[in-house]
């Protein structure tokens, strides 16, 4: 709509989808984060075969420690680019890790 001359009518129709929408982007992060919370509950409780000390390796915790890391980046492309993957580098960085205890530690 917005290349074919009806900017406006873009405009408006893409603030009422935001309107209707945003609420799905808050649910969706809430049930993201309920089995990331059950997770790290099941190894620190040592209901899992991992030891319980791997409950500290949990995704939110990776997540944590790299945004810290991510403030002391000056601005930067690669900064833009490290923030937009954060979760994923941290999911990244937690699946290789269990696969190191799943082979070390079990």
């Amino acid at each position: 709509m917005n290349q074919n001359g009806y900017e406006e009518v873009a405009i408006s129709a893409a603030e009422a989808l935001y309107g209707y929408f945003s609420w799905v982007v808050i649910i969706s992060e809430a049930m993201m984060l309920l089995p990331l919370f059950y997770w790290f509950y099941l190894q620190f409780t040592h209901k899992t075969v991992f030891p319980k000390m791997m409950a500290f390796t949990n995704v939110l915790i990776i997540y944590a420690v790299m945004y810290f890391i991510k403030t002391l980046l000056p601005d930067s492309p690669f900064r833009i680019g490290f923030t937009n993957g954060l979760m994923s580098e941290s999911m990244a960085i937690w699946f290789v890790t269990l696969m190191i205890g799943m082979k070390f530690l079990v």
